[in-house]
């Protein structure tokens, strides 16, 4: 465990936010570092609707969480997942690749960058790339 108490709430979770009329649902949760500190951040949706189409999903940070509503699922790899990522963070390391599962039938194929360039391409096609801080 870091140094950095991990305050992140799970996926699914719902919060209310403060100046908004209805709850959101958490969709993302990031962790930036700012000088020393880290800070907890989200992507939310407004719940019921979630994120589709119609609707604005957006980043905010914890400090703007007015409630928690209901809390998300959690588990061990969650735990452990968010005590890599931030170890990674406070670090300075960047991943270069994307751990990807193998999936039995050939007709599901996930392709995985395996070097700078292909990286930059894949993010170049990606929509939600430029939103992501």
């Amino acid at each position: 465990m870091t140094e950095h108490e991990v305050r992140l709430l799970p996926l699914g979770s719902i919060v209310e936010i403060k100046e908004e009329s209805k709850p959101h649902i958490i969709v993302a949760r990031a962790i930036k570092k700012e000088k020393e500190s880290l800070r907890d951040r989200y992507r939310v949706a407004p719940y019921p609707e979630g994120d589709t189409p119609n609707t604005l999903v957006y980043s905010i940070e914890a400090e703007q969480i007015q409630k928690v509503v209901f809390k998300g699922y959690s588990s061990e790899a969650d735990q452990a997942f968010l005590d890599g990522l931030i170890d990674m963070i406070e670090k300075g390391i960047v991943p270069q690749k994307t751990a990807v599962k193998t999936v039995e039938d050939e007709s599901f194929k996930i392709s995985v960058p395996q070097t700078q360039e292909e990286l930059v391409e894949l993010l170049d096609d990606d929509p939600f790339y430029k939103f992501r801080g």
